[in-house]
C-alpha cells in the first residue's frame, strides 16, 4: 500500500485503555523501539490520551512513550462512556482506539467508537464472548462503516490462528473438528506436571513467571478457555452463546471460594495425590486441557491425550490448534507457538495496530 503522502511523516494518534498494565506498558515499550522503522514509512505515533482504571492522560507532548504509564494523573473510577465521548466528539488526526484491559465497560464502548469512524485495536476477549447480539452489533459497526476492527490477539496471543479460520471460511472449507489447547498458562501447568513437579508447585511456578492472573484460580476455573474459545467458533462461522460451552473447572470446590492467592496456593497442596494418580492413570499418555468442536457440540475440560496426537506434549506456556476441515481431512492443519507473556501479546497488539493504521489511514505497510 503506498503512502497517501510521499512527502509528509503522517501523524497518528492512539488512545490506549489499560496504559498501566503489563500488555499496555509493553505496547508502548515495543512502539518506542519501533520508530525508526514507523518513521521510513511515513508514520509518526502520538498518545491522544491514555488511561488505567483510576487514572487517565490527555496531553502527553513531550512524554516519552515508556514514560506514559507514570503520567497518568490518578483521580477517581473511570467513567468509560465519559472518554468515548470525547473521544468520537473531538477526535484528533488519524485516531485509533486501543483496549488492553480485561474490562467490560471498556468493551462496551467499542461499537459507538467503530460508528464514529475510529479503528479499535484490542486483545481484550470480553466483546468477541459475551451475548451474541453484543458480539454481532461491534462487527455490524466495523462493517458499516467500514473500520477496522482487530483482534487476532483474544486467541492464541501472535499466533495466527483466527486470521487461518477467517481465511478457510473464506474458501468455502468446511470445519469437521476443532481441538485446541488455548491457554499457555494451563499448557506450562500440564508440562510441568508431565515432569513429575507437584500440580501446586506447577501453579504456584506459573503464577511467579508471570503467566497467571493476579489470582491464579482464574486461569484454573476455564473460564478464559472459553472465551477463546466461543471467539474462534464465531470466527469460523458459529452463531452461539457463551452458555453453550460447558467448561470443566480445575479449582476444588472446597477453594472456590477463597479470594486471598496466597492462601488458595496453600489450599491447592491438598490435591497434590489426586493429580498424581490422575496423571498416572492416562493409559501411556498425557493430560491436557483441551478447547474442542465437533457435530455441532463444544466444550472445555481436561482430556488424555494418547500418543501421536497432535496436542501431544507441548512444551510449556506453548498454544497448539488442529483443525480438521474437507480441506484436511487426514492431516489436520495445525497452528503451534508460544500463547502465553505479556511480550507476544503486545508484539500481535502492535501488528494489529500497523496493520489497523494502513487499512483505515493509507500509510504504507511496515516492513
Amino acid at each position: 500500500i503506498t503512502s497517501t503522502s510521499e512527502t509528509r511523516e503522517q501523524r497518528v494518534h492512539l488512545f490506549l485503555a489499560g496504559a498501566t498494565g503489563g500488555v499496555g506498558r509493553t505496547v508502548l515499550d515495543q512502539l518506542h523501539q519501533l520508530r525508526p522503522t514507523l518513521a521510513r514509512a511515513g508514520v509518526e505515533i502520538r498518545i491522544g490520551g491514555a488511561f488505567s482504571s483510576r487514572s487517565q492522560l490527555w496531553e502527553s507532548d513531550g512524554i516519552e512513550l515508556p514514560q506514559i504509564p507514570g503520567a497518568l494523573v490518578p483521580g477517581g473510577p473511570t467513567n468509560w462512556p465519559e472518554i468515548s465521548h470525547r473521544v468520537r466528539s473531538r477526535p484528533p488526526e488519524n485516531p485509533v482506539f486501543m483496549d488492553c484491559t480485561a474490562s467490560p465497560e471498556v468493551s462496551r464502548i467499542y461499537a459507538e467508537i467503530l460508528r464514529s469512524g475510529i479503528p479499535v485495536v484490542t486483545p481484550n476477549k470480553l466483546a468477541g464472548s459475551g451475548p451474541l447480539a453484543e458480539y454481532q452489533d461491534i462487527r455490524r459497526a466495523a462493517s458499516e462503516r467500514g473500520m477496522p476492527y482487530r483482534y487476532e490477539t483474544t486467541v492464541g496471543a501472535a499466533l495466527p490462528i483466527l486470521k487461518t479460520v477467517r481465511e478457510l471460511r473464506r474458501s468455502g472449507d468446511r470445519f469437521r473438528r476443532i481441538e485446541g489447547v488455548l491457554s499457555g498458562t494451563l499448557s506450562f501447568v500440564f508440562a510441568k506436571l508431565a515432569q513429575g513437579t507437584p500440580f501446586s508447585e506447577a501453579v504456584h511456578d506459573a503464577r511467579d513467571k508471570g503467566f497467571t492472573e493476579p489470582h491464579p484460580g482464574e486461569d484454573l476455573s476455564g473460564k478464559d478457555v472459553a472465551r477463546k474459545l466461543l471467539i474462534l467458533l464465531r470466527e469460523a462461522g458459529y452463531e452461539l452463546e457463551p452458555e453453550s460451552i460447558p467448561v470443566e473447572s480445575l479449582v476444588p470446590e472446597s477453594l472456590r471460594r477463597i479470594d486471598d492467592p496466597e492462601e488458595f496456593l496453600i489450599g491447592l497442596k491438598e490435591f497434590d495425590g489426586v493429580w498424581a494418580s490422575r496423571l498416572h492413570q492416562a493409559k501411556g499418555g498425557s493430560l491436557g486441557y483441551v478447547a474442542w468442536f465437533q457435530g455441532g457440540r463444544a466444550g472445555v475440560g481436561i482430556r488424555e491425550i494418547p500418543e501421536g496426537h497432535p496436542l501431544f506434549a507441548l512444551k510449556p506456556t506453548e498454544n497448539r490448534v488442529v483443525l480438521t476441515t474437507d480441506l484436511y481431512p487426514e492431516v489436520p492443519l495445525t497452528i503451534a507457538g508460544p500463547g502465553a507473556g505479556r511480550e507476544v501479546t503486545a508484539q500481535g497488539v502492535v501488528c494489529d495496530l500497523l496493520e489497523a493504521i494502513s487499512q483505515r489511514y493509507g500509510a504504507r505497510r511496515v516492513a
